[in-house]
């Protein structure tokens, strides 16, 4: 019995996690966990065995609650956790072993519970799977050595090996960029020679490219003019991962995920409905010289094309900063891609202003008449406080919750230009936001906008103006979750 086998041996009842991704053993898999009922399963399971199973499920593309019986997943094993003050938590897992569900279990659980059979490959011919293993380890090297050269050689190449054909084969398919549905075609294999070949002829599509890629990168460098690039993010261990974060496919040819390695560390992320529509919270992005963000635009939506439904209220922000169409885009230069804002960390995030005035994003409850307090001065005649709260009912639909994304650099960034533009428009004395992130419970405060003023005509006009502008422009995104459903609200957005 293998090792991968022993894990599971005696586990007949297996909590999963469907998720429009897919997981194949032996790799990792960083998820943040912030829903009640997945908060549940993350502690029983950490209090019994450490796994559960990952199936990849798309709720927005099927139609149904939950995959069906009979579907196949893999197994995780949490390897890290990283609790956060408001109860959601960071994990590592990395997985384990292949299952197939046989039926599903009602345990009087929140969340689902399956019986499942657990397999691996099928015994086969060894040379014939040398040979195989030993073909697509040499592709994939040679893309994985264009990459570093594109990437001005740095990082180090991955470590694989052609002795282990089955794992050569999970960690190949987990780094290729391509449908998420052919991802669970080869997961689903039982054969490592079929696997093996199906790998080889994306692989043989996609090389050629890369190295001429890679060349011309050399030219231009010799030239003096480096290519450009946005890379992502380093994954939690420090180690290769393929799975922590998802790769955009250059000019057209399919991509890799190579994270951690010939990276330039600079997040890609995406936010609010724009993460539920591609399923990623970061991507890594090659893009052709010169680049700009309208060219970033296009090879996205192109890569995913649930993000067209946005048309052209879809944003984007390099540097934390707003974007027009024809902004350069240069090597470590961070991305950022979300719908338009709805208005609506640990602890509270404060701005690093050096003036009176004040500007946080907070994981816990707001005290508005502490927020309120801290813009009074002698000089002012009339202090306004808007305190916004999360409301039960919408459009005839029963909330149950809140939840509030930001982008959180830029949100305070946007926060003090508010700020600013507040003081040039209206004759007030301060001005100070606090607004919450995380899960919001029915009648909990939002978001605080105190305002202080000599006179308190300018106070109103001010904290009215500044609620305005928060919805419209500050990147920071509210998802209402109903008893029949869930749904990110988008907003007015830039014009």
């Amino acid at each position: 019995m293998s090792e991968a086998m022993d894990k599971v041996r005696g586990v007949r009842e297996l909590p999963i996690f469907p998720l429009p991704v897919v997981l194949f053993p032996g790799m990792p898999m960083p998820l943040h966990i912030f829903e009640e009922r997945y908060r549940k399963m993350l502690y029983d399971i950490r209090a019994g065995n450490n796994l559960f199973g990952l199936s990849y499920f798309d709720v927005s593309s099927s139609g149904k609650d939950a995959p069906p019986a009979g579907h196949i997943g893999c197994v995780a094993e949490v390897t890290e956790t990283q609790a956060l003050p408001d109860g959601r938590s960071n994990i590592l897992a990395v997985g384990v072993v292949r299952y197939e569900v046989e039926s599903y279990i009602e345990r009087g659980d929140s969340y689902l519970v399956v019986r499942a059979n657990y397999f691996e490959d099928e015994d086969e011919n060894e040379s014939a799977l040398s040979s195989n293993s030993q073909e697509v380890a040499k592709m994939f090297m040679r893309v994985a050595n264009s990459i570093r050269v594109m990437n001005d050689e740095r990082g180090n190449l991955p470590d694989i090996s052609d002795t282990d054909p089955q794992r050569l084969s999970f960690l190949v398919a987990a780094a290729l960029e391509i449908e998420l549905e052919t991802k669970q075609e080869l997961l689903e294999l039982r054969s490592t020679t079929e696997r093996l070949n199906r790998l080889r002829d994306l692989l043989a599509r996609v090389v050629t490219n890369y190295e001429e890629r890679a060349r011309l990168h050399s030219v231009a460098k010799g030239n003096g003019h480096g290519g450009k690039r946005s890379s992502s993010s380093e994954p939690l261990d420090g180690s290769w991962s393929a799975i922590s974060m998802r790769s955009v496919p250059p000019a057209g040819a399919g991509g890799f995920s190579l994270d951690g390695y010939f990276i330039n560390h600079s997040p890609g992320p995406f936010f609010g409905a724009a993460r539920d529509a591609t399923g990623h919270e970061e991507i890594d992005v090659a893009l052709n010289s010169p680049a700009n963000t309208e060219t970033a635009r296009s090879q996205i939506l192109s890569c995913f094309p649930n993000l067209q439904r946005f048309g052209n209220s879809l944003l984007f922000a390099v540097n934390q900063e707003y974007a027009q169409p024809e902004r350069e885009i240069h090597d470590g230069d961070e991305l950022a891609l979300f719908p338009p804002v709805s208005g609506g960390s640990a602890g509270i995030v404060p701005a690093s202003f050096s003036n009176p005035d004040f500007f946080e994003l907070t994981t816990d409850s707001i005290d508005v008449g502490k927020v309120a307090r801290r813009v009074i001065l002698p000089e002012c005649g009339a202090t306004v406080t808007l305190d916004g709260y999360a409301r039960e009912w919408t459009k005839g639909r029963r909330t149950l919750y809140l939840v509030y994304d930001a982008y959180e650099p830029m949100a305070l960034s946007e926060m003090k230009r508010l700020g600013d533009q507040a003081h040039e428009r209206f004759e007030i004395a301060h001005i100070g936001i606090v607004h919450r992130t995380g899960r919001l419970e029915i009648g909990e405060t939002s978001v605080v906008i105190a305002v202080s003023a000599p006179h308190r005509r300018a106070a109103f006009e001010a904290c009215e103006w500044a609620i305005r502008e928060l919805k419209r422009t500050v990147p920071i995104w509210k998802k209402e979750v109903f008893a029949d459903g869930e749904v990110w609200v988008e907003g007015e957005g830039r014009r």
